[in-house]
């Protein structure tokens, strides 16, 4: 494996590591988060596998459209990074003047999406989620407040439809495919991973679960994470999970990679799975 895709122990610890031999594979892009760098220190290796990849898809006339309403929006939701890097694409491209938009986010991850972005947020929840969104624009009001949502094509219409009852008026517009990765591109860890099956997989999405299948060619699921932990980033995923036959082990209280971290180290201290 590439030295760049492995996460090393930063840390100098006698005793042994409550992660020690773990072998834990994460479906998000290659790259290295700071947030998942605790349970490197516990001595975890880390392998990513972005089971699927995003794909600009979204109708130019609608976009031009947008333009000339842009400014009577109330509010912006971006409910993942992806929609917050796909949206700023458009906003450059197009010309879309935000600056008398209010920006509202679902999650930590996405609110960094912004940062880097340049834009300002507005609002984020105290609990990371639609629904944890849905409750701070209640307590706001939002009724007859115009709100923008750009999303993936596959997107759920909880907060959507959370919207309207709370009598807010509602525009999402899709703007990027969710599709499954190219086995080709992960070859190399498809076999290492037919070779030596990790201890521990975290899925971040739904459909991430569902590729991760798809692309590992897995007739039953139940039988092939039989003697493996599962991790789901939240409820959502948790579902999509069980609806296949298989046992979730663990669920961050906050659905985000952090969470994760904290999630899985509590998990491995609190049950003496230590390798």
């Amino acid at each position: 494996m590439p030295e760049h895709e492995k996460f090393y122990p930063t840390l100098n610890q006698t005793d042994k590591l409550i992660l020690e031999n773990t072998k834990i594979l994460i479906t998000k892009e290659e790259g290295i988060y700071t947030s998942l760098q605790p349970l490197a220190d516990e001595g975890a290796e880390l392998i990513f596998f972005p089971a699927i990849k995003i794909v600009p898809a979204f109708s130019e006339k609608e976009i031009i459209d947008l333009s000339t309403e842009i400014r009577n929006y109330d509010y912006l939701i971006f409910t993942s990074q992806n929609a917050v890097s796909i949206f700023h694409d458009i906003a450059e491209k197009f010309g879309l003047d935000l600056s008398k938009t209010k920006i509202a986010v679902t999650g930590r991850a996405t609110a960094d999406m912004c940062v880097e972005k340049g834009y300002y947020i507005h609002i984020i929840p105290k609990q990371f989620s639609a629904a944890g969104l849905l409750e701070r624009f209640k307590n706001i009001g939002v009724e007859n407040k115009k709100i923008l949502i750009p999303c993936s094509s596959i997107a759920r219409d909880e907060l959507h439809k959370g919207l309207i009852d709370l009598r807010a008026s509602v525009k999402v517009i899709k703007i990027y495919d969710t599709v499954q990765n190219d086995a080709d591109t992960l070859a190399d860890k498809i076999e290492s991973i037919k070779e030596d099956k990790p201890d521990l997989f975290v899925f971040t999405s739904p459909s991430n679960y569902k590729n991760f299948i798809g692309i590992m060619n897995i007739d039953n699921p139940a039988e092939y994470f039989g003697d493996s932990y599962i991790c789901a980033i939240g409820t959502t995923t948790e579902e999509e999970i069980r609806k296949s036959g298989v046992n979730v082990n663990i669920v961050p209280a906050e659905f985000t990679l952090n969470g994760i971290s904290d999630a899985i180290i509590t998990f491995y201290k609190s049950t003496g799975n230590m390798a």
